[in-house]
């Protein structure tokens, strides 16, 4: 099938790429169409990616597929399956308004590169099954505050071969990558081109790592590492809604501050000061007439220290 947009025929569905390579293997793009709901990999190595399609009649040009008509972000799931790879949570055409299906991966699809929004986007890696065709995911974002989440077996994804690896590029904003455990079960460093955390499970072999760029923050059950910083902050991570800076990051006005799990609090003195002196006078003057002196002066003075 196929839709028109300023003049141009484009494909819809799922579709072969029939200039783009990824690393030489073939890329299969999707648009959506309100039908489409599988695909099938082709020999080989296959890529599955929403990037939009390339044409030599408009000049490599095409259209803003990070445009979201409704003004809200993706909150996208990659569930790598042993029997499929499931790609939910993909927001509608923003041209032509199509809806978009879950979509399920048959395994000749070994990665997924998937372009999200310009606003606040939540993406989940469900590593399911150690058995999962897909072995690299691919991930590229643009502003606004982003979260990334990894679960399951993350050595599916840190192998060997020319299809391995995730690769989070967060963009603009204050962004952040959430994994399950504690940090003693990783191996965390700062490094790569461009540089940003490179990151891998301990004990688990492989050749590839979860390599991040323009991310700000990662996060486990037990730390939370700035990037910037020299060593992680120890200590469960403080909650936040998804979309919002860490708190190491844009600090609450009078919250305690946690520096490696240390809690410096902020005491707050009132201060309340009472000193009563009154003096009052009456005369009477014998003609019915009274009158009244100086009442005084009243101030409250009460000192808390909390």
């Amino acid at each position: 099938m196929t839709w028109e947009y300023d003049g141009y025929i484009f494909k819809d569905g799922w579709f072969l790429s029939e200039f783009d390579k990824w690393n030489g293997h073939d890329v299969l793009k999707f648009s959506a169409d309100g039908l489409t709901q599988t695909v099938a990999g082709l020999p080989g190595i296959t890529i599955a990616t929403n990037w939009i399609e390339t044409r030599k009649d408009t000049g490599n040009w095409g259209f803003a597929n990070y445009f979201r008509p409704t003004e809200e972000g993706d909150k996208i799931n990659f569930d790598l399956n042993e029997d499929s790879a499931l790609i939910k949570g993909i927001q509608d055409h923003p041209i032509t308004f199509k809806p978009a299906l879950t979509q399920s991966l048959d395994r000749e699809v070994e990665g997924i590169t998937w372009l999200t929004s310009n606003l606040d986007d939540i993406v989940t890696i469900n590593a399911n099954s150690y058995q999962s065709s897909v072995k690299t995911v691919n991930v590229d974002s643009f502003d606004g505050n982003d979260d990334f989440i990894i679960t399951g077996y993350i050595g599916l994804l840190t192998g060997c071969g020319s299809a391995a690896g995730v690769w989070l590029d967060a963009g603009d904003g204050y962004d952040t990558l959430t994994l399950e455990g504690k940090f003693s079960e990783y191996d965390i460093k700062i490094g790569g081109q461009p540089e940003g955390f490179k990151i891998k499970k301990r004990g688990v072999g492989g050749c590839s790592d979860i390599h991040t760029i323009d991310l700000e923050s990662i996060k486990g059950k037990d730390f939370e590492w700035i990037y910037g910083e020299d060593s992680p902050r120890m200590g469960k991570p403080i909650d936040r809604e998804p979309g919002t800076p860490s708190e190491g990051k844009e600090a609450i006005p009078n919250s305690p501050t946690i520096t490696n799990n240390y809690i410096t609090n902020i005491v707050n003195n009132i201060t309340n000061i009472t000193n009563n002196v009154t003096t009052t006078s009456i005369s009477n003057s014998g003609s019915g007439n009274i009158t009244v002196g100086n009442i005084g002066t009243v101030n409250n003075t009460t000192t808390i220290d909390n």
